[in-house]
């Protein structure tokens, strides 16, 4: 009976970890844009590509192992072409992750170090994280950590079944991500550690394992050419680490919260401490150890010697190595109060910098690709173009979008007639990437009448210069104050131009700082033009909008003055971009 009882306390307990788990990955699952990694993802995996071009667009686009890509294109089959269809897959991976995490972590100690491990793994912030994006990374963990417990199985009772069961994790495993092939290499280094360790069953279990790696290698015939390509690369966006490669990790695996990065390594000290003594089982202590270190040789060999290999996401499959010995580590304090206090501090200081400090489920941290695309296409008149560097990115969004940088598009159209006017589309771009000759160009015949910066991107909207008009740029305003090196016009700023009689359209462009409103108000714009007032705008604290205001000018000079009447003492500025004076036909 009391068995019975602890049985299903532990299922209920079990039960909990998982439904808290899921919540923290489901959470505004869909709520950061796709950023550039996901959208490779999203063009691999589209369903209306047949196969054998979908995996034409897959050898050429990615290096990583098909797996995850071709099961995402069928769900996607199933269940749509959604970003949510693709964010839920890495999801429910990462779910997976604890219930895999608890019986492996049962098998090496016991069932209090299998609770402890799963919770630890269920409010992970990095894991939380990767099960939220549409990459591989989560399937990497979870199949890492089952080859390792069929692994012991194997070891443990060498029959088919287990044997059969390691071989397709494993295999699974090197297709989810080529660094899989790593955790394969630590394996057998482990396998033979307990070879020649234990000479009484060393014939039997050789006999029935030594197929197991020639499977997997023939296995992994059709991933060969990605493979191979791979493994000749000699360059990478991968930078060479710096002097703490994997302090830094360390940092990333905890999620650079203070408190939880200094119990984490108590905890591993404490395991180590615990192991030396005797408390804790060796043998459990020498698979970690290889899982760690027999991971790693390969990757730190290459990067010093080939090619940079050290990322965080790609160091993962160790992640479970640190929360299986955090786990056991506070199975061994003696105090069940400490223990469950230990538990809560580090649940509490986890969660409060995921949640408060980082306020990671609402916080836009990927570059915006989407809110920028929809920005662009609520305003976008038929037929404007869109140019963007990064057209593949934007093309998910915008079909007809021209891909090429900002500075091949001008020289394309110096010759043709010049479009009235068209969007630029940028990502991690704080100046326009021109040259002299470009640049000159552009703003001879173009001006910004548009321009927001969202997280990380650019939404940019040129317009043609007027024939009959005039052009007012920040520098041409007097009084205005440069100080902080934009055109801010608290003060009365004015500039006087010559113009025919005529009726005229003024197009201020304008911004208000800070980014929030004072009170609700942003900063209001006065104009008068030869000392009457012509009109009031409010100016936007979003992006860079223009305001129109139509004025009968004198022929002559024409003396403009703008104001900003919403001062917020002293707090709320009028940012001037530019003011394009447009006569009327």
């Amino acid at each position: 009976m009391k068995e019975a009882l602890q049985k299903n306390h532990t299922q209920f307990l079990l039960a909990l970890i998982i439904s808290l788990g899921a919540a923290l990955r489901l959470f505004h699952l869909d709520y950061q844009s796709l950023w550039d990694d996901e959208i490779a993802t999203m063009i691999q995996a589209n369903p209306a590509l047949d196969f054998s071009a979908a995996w034409e667009v897959y050898m050429q686009n990615d290096n990583m192992p098909p797996l995850y890509f071709i099961v995402l294109r069928y769900l996607m089959l199933l269940f749509g072409y959604k970003s949510i269809v693709l964010r839920a897959f890495s999801a429910v991976i990462g779910i997976l992750c604890i219930p895999a995490i608890y019986r492996l972590s049962k098998k090496l100690f016991d069932d209090t170090v299998a609770k402890g491990a799963a919770w630890i793994l269920a409010i992970n912030p990095m894991l939380i994280y990767y099960s939220q994006e549409g990459r591989p990374y989560t399937l990497l963990v979870l199949f890492t950590i089952l080859s390792f417990s069929k692994l012991i199985d194997s070891i443990e009772n060498p029959c088919n079944r287990n044997l059969l069961l390691y071989t397709l994790y494993t295999t699974l495993l090197i297709y989810a991500h080529f660094f899989g092939i790593f955790i394969l290499f630590a394996q057998i280094l482990y396998f033979f550690f307990r070879l020649f360790s234990n000479a009484s069953n060393r014939v039997e279990l050789f006999k029935h394992f030594w197929p197991v790696p020639f499977l997997i290698v023939l296995l992994h015939y059709p991933s060969l050419p990605q493979f191979l390509k791979n493994s000749e690369a000699r360059t990478s966006w991968i930078t060479l680490p710096g002097l703490t490669p994997f302090n830094d990790t360390f940092h990333a695996f905890l999620g650079q919260a203070e408190v939880p990065i200094a119990m984490a390594l108590i905890l591993l000290l404490l395991f180590i401490v615990q192991v030396f003594s005797g408390r804790l089982n060796n043998a459990n202590f020498h698979l970690l150890l290889f899982w760690l270190f027999g991971f790693l040789v390969i990757p730190l060999f290459r990067t010093y010697t080939t090619m940079p290999m050290i990322v965080h996401r790609y160091l993962l499959p160790l992640l479970p190595v640190v929360i299986i010995m955090m786990s056991a580590a506070i199975a061994t304090i003696a105090d069940k109060t400490t223990r469950f206090l230990t538990i809560g501090i580090f649940t509490l200081f986890s969660l409060g910098d995921l949640i408060i400090v980082t306020d990671y489920y609402f916080k836009i941290t990927k570059p915006d690709y989407r809110g920028n695309t929809e920005l662009i296409l609520s305003q976008r008149k038929t037929n404007e173009p869109v140019v963007a560097e990064v057209g593949w990115h934007y093309g998910h969004f915008i079909a007809d979008v021209e891909y090429m940088p900002l500075g091949n598009y001008m020289n394309s159209i110096k010759n043709k007639t010049l479009p009235s006017s068209f969007w630029y589309c940028g990502v991690r771009e704080n100046d326009l990437k021109l040259n002299d000759q470009e640049r000159e160009f552009l703003f001879q015949n173009y001006y910004t009448d548009f321009w927001k910066n969202g997280n990380q991107t650019q939404a940019i909207h040129f317009k043609r210069l007027p024939q009959d008009g005039a052009f007012i740029a920040p520098h041409n305003l007097s009084n205005a104050d440069f100080s902080s090196g934009m055109c801010v016009v608290n003060a009365p700023a004015s500039v006087t131009v010559a113009l025919d009689s005529g009726n005229y359209n003024l197009h201020f462009t304008t911004l208000s700082l800070p980014e929030k409103p004072i009170h609700d108000t942003n900063a209001r714009a006065m104009v008068t033009i030869n000392g009457k007032l012509a009109g009031t705008f409010n100016s936007t604290h979003l992006y860079s909008g223009y305001n129109d205001l139509k004025w009968a000018m004198v022929s002559g000079t024409n003396t403009i003055t703008i104001q900003n009447t919403t001062h917020g003492n002293g707090k709320r500025f009028l940012i001037f971009k530019n003011l394009v004076i447009e006569k009327i036909p």
